[in-house]
C-alpha cells in the first residue's frame, strides 16, 4: 500500500521575541515642527513691535494716512484764520481771547475759550468772511489739470484775427481790437479779485501777528511765520489734502482692477 503523503508544514518567520524593553521611541517630527512655528511667531511679533513707529509714520505720511493728517490741518489753519477775523472785528461784549494754541505764541489762547466764541456773533461773520476769502485763495492755488488746460486751449485755438485793414472804417477797427481782447475782461476782473482778498488777508495777519516793534529778531521771526501761516495755511493744507484724496482713489481703484 502506497503511504499518504503529510502536508507540509508552513515554517513561521515572524519574529515572535519580545521587544526590548529598554528600547525608547524616537521624538516625534510634529513637536520639532510645533517649535519652529511658535519662533517664526514670536520673531514676526517682534519685528511688528520694533518697527510700529515706523510703520505708523509711513501710514500717516503716505495716503489714505496723509489725509487724515491733512484733514486736521485744514480745520486748524481755518481755525486760525477764522480767530484772525475775530480778533479784528468789533465786538458786543468787547471781550475776545484766544481759543487756538500756536506753539511759541503767548497769546494765553485756551481751547475752553472756543465756547465763548461760539456765543458771540462777530464770531459767526468773522467764520463767513474767513471761509469766503480761503475758498477763493484755494481755488486761485489750485493747480488745473493738464487736460482742463488743453481743452480751454482748443476752444479758443480755432478763432484767429485778421490784419488790420488800413482801408476799413474805424468801428471795423474798434471791433476788431474788441474780437482780439475778448475774455480778458474776465481775466483782469479775477486778478483784480485775487489781488483783493489777499490784500485783506494780509492786513488780518499783519493785525494779530505785528512785525514792527517787536522786542527781538526772535518775535519778528516768530510773528512773521505765523502771519505767512495765517495767510497760506488753510488753502495750501486745502489743496494738499485734495491731492490726498486722488492718490487715495487711484490706488483703491488699481488694486480694483488688480483683484
Amino acid at each position: 500500500m502506497m503511504k499518504r503523503a503529510e502536508p507540509q508544514r508552513t515554517q513561521n518567520t515572524q519574529d515572535t521575541r519580545p521587544s526590548n524593553p529598554t528600547s525608547r521611541p524616537r521624538p516625534s517630527a510634529n513637536a520639532a515642527n510645533d517649535l519652529g512655528s511658535s519662533v517664526r511667531k514670536l520673531a514676526n511679533w517682534l519685528v511688528r513691535i520694533l518697527t510700529f513707529p515706523i510703520q505708523i509714520f509711513t501710514f500717516l505720511t503716505t495716503p489714505p494716512g496723509s489725509a487724515i493728517i491733512l484733514g486736521i490741518g485744514v480745520i486748524y489753519f481755518a481755525l486760525l484764520n477764522v480767530e484772525g477775523y475775530w480778533q479784528s472785528l468789533p465786538s458786543a461784549s468787547g471781550l475776545k481771547t484766544a481759543f487756538l494754541p500756536k506753539p511759541f505764541v503767548n497769546d494765553s489762547a485756551d481751547l475752553r475759550n472756543l465756547s465763548f466764541a461760539l456765543t458771540d456773533l462777530a464770531f459767526w461773520l468773522a467764520g463767513a468772511v474767513s471761509l469766503i476769502i480761503q475758498s477763493v485763495q484755494a481755488l486761485m492755488l489750485r493747480e488745473a489739470s493738464i487736460a482742463k488746460v488743453k481743452a480751454d486751449y482748443d476752444a479758443v485755438a480755432q478763432y484767429t484775427v485778421p490784419e488790420a485793414n488800413p482801408q476799413a472804417i474805424d468801428l471795423a477797427e474798434l471791433r476788431r481790437q474788441k474780437y482780439k481782447r475778448v475774455g480778458m475782461r474776465t481775466a483782469r476782473q479775477k486778478g483784480v479779485v485775487i489781488l483783493l482778498v489777499y490784500s485783506i488777508d494780509i492786513a488780518i495777519a499783519f493785525w494779530n501777528f505785528p512785525v514792527m516793534g517787536l522786542p527781538s529778531a526772535g518775535a519778528l521771526a516768530i510773528n512773521l511765520v505765523w502771519a505767512v501761516l495765517s495767510v497760506l495755511g488753510c488753502e495750501l493744507a486745502i489743496n494738499m489734502f485734495l491731492d490726498a484724496l486722488a492718490h487715495t482713489k487711484e490706488h483703491h481703484k488699481s488694486k480694483a482692477e488688480v483683484v
